[in-house]
């Protein structure tokens, strides 16, 4: 009898306690309540990182400062999670009216990079190097200052603005067969005979 008893309050303490465990984790289950302000900046924030996602081609820059001709600014920029290359390269003229030459001038490298909840393009460099400092020597760098750019991106274009005001205006690129003019060239440079003509970029007109 008594053995019996015992198992009954066994039981009984036992099915007090069940409803409470799964009272307390159905309140564990309820989703977070999430500041409407704080919610919008971070969907926008996951919206810009998921359109830049690509190959992006530079159109147009613009800049407060006459280091290079704006008009040969050219660049190439890949974002793939959390990375992205960057490839610039500009010219400038030098010289007199009769004596006038072209420089050339290139930025590479690899960057980390985050979208930040204020609409903000954060980066932070892997690698690179660039001419800039001399136009006759390249300065490798292992690890780059931070950058910041204010940035704008539809489903075709991409704006990133610095805190010197220049600007990087840029369009998509989508996925394209590799060109004839490649594949011809290259059946030459096999063959041995043929000659390559240069632009001064190192392509022609038709394989951009």
């Amino acid at each position: 009898m008594r053995t019996t008893m015992l198992s009954v309050l066994a039981c009984s303490c036992l099915l007090a306690f069940l409803p409470r465990a799964q009272e307390v984790d159905t309140q564990e289950e309820d989703p977070e309540i999430r500041n409407p302000f704080t919610a919008m900046a971070e969907d926008e924030a996951k919206r810009i990182d998921k359109a830049l996602q690509g190959a992006w081609m530079l159109m147009e820059f613009t800049t407060l400062n006459d280091m290079v001709d704006q008009e040969a600014v050219q660049g190439f920029f890949v974002f793939h999670d959390g990375y992205l290359t960057v490839t610039l390269q500009a010219a400038r003229a030098t010289g007199g009216f009769f004596t006038e030459k072209r420089e050339y001038m290139i930025q590479a490298g690899a960057y980390r990079y985050r979208v930040a909840d204020a609409q903000l393009l954060q980066t932070t460099g892997m690698m690179g190097f660039t001419n800039a400092g001399n136009l006759n020597q390249l300065d490798f760098q292992s690890v780059l200052e931070p950058q910041e750019y204010q940035v704008t991106v539809t489903e075709r274009d991409l704006t990133l603005q610095r805190t010197d005001h220049s600007v990087f205006r840029f369009t998509k690129l989508e996925r394209q067969d590799f060109p004839e003019s490649a594949v011809r060239r290259l059946d030459l440079m096999r063959g041995g005979g043929g000659e390559l003509v240069d632009d001064g970029w190192g392509f022609g007109e038709e394989d951009r």
